[in-house]
């Protein structure tokens, strides 16, 4: 469910998923959050293979606890300054069940279940983060700005069909 006021984009009502599980993590030096489904969690990657013609934001692919991963790097995409990883890279691992992207992150910061806080300075809360920002919640003892990674990604997934797409009528 969302909410808006007159002049204002619709906001989630984030008091109808409290107490859904979430992740807090730190990422281009703001504390952030997701939700977390079945089979998601923070994996660290030693390393990944480059996919030469990947969009920019893709690291590579590597292999997580037996499972193959497309890891991106999605502090572009959210307007968030970029720095050398560290190594081993911590990523959150998303998707359904099984999850087949990671996206790298600084670190992880807490699981637990999440209690929205006030809208007050929601505004923000969510600037710079290239409107994927949904407002600030309460985890591990942290307030941290839930991201819409499904919205992201589902915005990159197009991106990259319609490069195709184009560099098919190119040929």
């Amino acid at each position: 469910m969302t909410t808006a006021t007159s002049g204002q984009a619709a906001a989630p009502d984030l008091t109808a998923v409290h107490g859904a599980p979430a992740l807090a993590f730190r990422l281009g030096g703001r504390d952030l959050a997701a939700f977390t489904a079945s089979g998601c969690g923070v994996v660290e990657i030693d390393s990944w293979t480059r996919v030469p013609t990947a969009p920019k934001c893709v690291l590579g692919i590597a292999n997580a606890q037996g499972r193959m991963l497309t890891v991106l790097d999605l502090r572009a995409e959210l307007g968030l300054p970029q720095q050398a990883w560290r190594m081993p890279l911590q990523a959150l691992a998303l998707g359904d069940s099984e999850p087949r992207v990671a996206v790298a992150i600084d670190r992880a910061l807490g699981f637990g279940s999440h209690v929205p806080v006030e809208a007050q300075g929601e505004q923000a809360a969510t600037e710079g983060l290239a409107g994927y920002g949904l407002g600030s919640i309460d985890i591990a003892g942290r307030r941290a700005t839930l991201v819409d990674f499904s919205a992201l990604l589902d915005t990159l997934r197009a991106s990259a069909r319609n490069r195709t797409q184009l560099e098919g009528q190119t040929t």
